[in-house]
């Protein structure tokens, strides 16, 4: 047996197991969960580790059905230079993807200045390595393998930060960026648990890597305090019904936000502002920020909301450059120059 009919031979069967297993039914109902855009070409951002090599091999098994060249992928792999064994973590998972057949690979090494937010920093980071990858090739979105652990995870954490009904967003298995020219990110496994990837990947014959750094930050301690992952373990088991109740609780909000402010509007009448639920005013406050190109802090939203007890003009810096401003005739957001 030659070389290269040993690797189409295990490229075969990695492929054929994947597709015959239940996660490959479960994948596919996550990105038709995603909307149209799932159906471009994907750029898949695998890191080395379980969740993202898993959801690899099953996007491939699920591709090469329809798309045997796989020409519908892509995979970019990011070295964020804060571990040396992240280059190798990298490596791993473009090889799997070469292995797959996958032609659009790439590893990417960014920068991530010390200090301060690191996870933020190299999250963003990340984010703007996907941006220029997804251009280049051309894809409808990036894929991210966020699982249903990582949902209760990020619920819990929201709620401690005071996220409020905002915290459901950050769940939701279609997100967007207040920066147009980030790319959307789908994410087809919040139904599927950690667990049951890397289950799956021993089935098939496939490795993966685990980053010991994540135990040091504050998903780390959800996971290694026993109540507090137990507590994740049981959110995460009632997952899926959370996140059809979240999005059709957003979408009712976003309808209800609709009846009084404009698409895409930078600014609202004070005495329109003022009719708006307040319920849903916090929402308002967040689109104009984000029409005009920001976004606005936590912090400063609590501020803002607390200022409109009065009518004394009030400003709060956004990203982007953005400022929003509340006085007595509106409410707008407007760049600097």
């Amino acid at each position: 047996m030659t070389p290269a009919t040993s690797a189409s031979e295990r490229r075969g069967q990695i492929l054929l197991a994947a597709s015959r297993h239940p996660l490959a039914a479960r994948f596919e109902e996550g990105l038709h969960r995603c909307g149209d855009l799932a159906n471009g070409r994907l750029a898949l951002m695998v890191s080395g580790g379980g969740d993202s090599m898993a959801m690899l091999v099953l996007a491939a098994a699920v591709r090469e059905r329809s798309d045997p060249s796989l020409d519908s992928l892509a995979v970019l792999a990011v070295d964020h230079g804060l571990r040396p064994e992240a280059r190798a973590e990298c490596r791993s998972a473009l090889l799997l993807a070469e292995e797959l057949g996958i032609a659009r690979r790439a590893c990417r090494c960014v920068s991530v200045a010390s200090g301060g937010n690191l996870l933020e920093a190299a999250r963003i980071a990340r984010y703007e390595a996907a941006r220029a990858f997804v251009e280049e090739h051309a894809c409808a979105a990036a894929v991210a393998a966020h699982t249903a652990d990582d949902c209760a995870e990020s619920l819990i954490l929201s709620l401690r930060r005071g996220h409020g009904l905002s915290a459901l967003a950050r769940i939701l298995p279609l997100r967007t960026f207040a920066d147009a020219s980030m790319p959307t990110m789908l994410r087809p496994l919040l139904g599927v648990r950690r667990a049951a990837l890397r289950g799956f990947l021993e089935e098939v014959g496939v490795s993966w890597h685990d980053d010991p750094s994540n135990a040091r930050h504050e998903r780390g301690e959800l996971r290694a305090d026993p109540s507090l992952a137990l507590l994740v373990d049981r959110i995460a088991g009632g997952s899926t019904r959370l996140l059809d109740e979240a999005l059709e609780l957003l979408e009712f909000r976003d309808q209800l936000l609709a009846s009084h402010l404009a698409p895409h509007a930078t600014v609202i009448a004070r005495e329109e502002f003022d009719r708006i639920p307040k319920a849903l005013q916090a929402a308002a406050l967040r689109s104009l920020a984000v029409a005009a190109g920001g976004e606005i802090s936590h912090r400063s939203l609590d501020r803002a909301l607390a200022s409109l007890r009065d009518r004394a003009p009030r400003r709060f810096a956004c990203s982007g450059g953005v400022e929003l401003t509340i006085d007595a005739r509106e409410v707008r957001a407007t760049r600097a120059d």
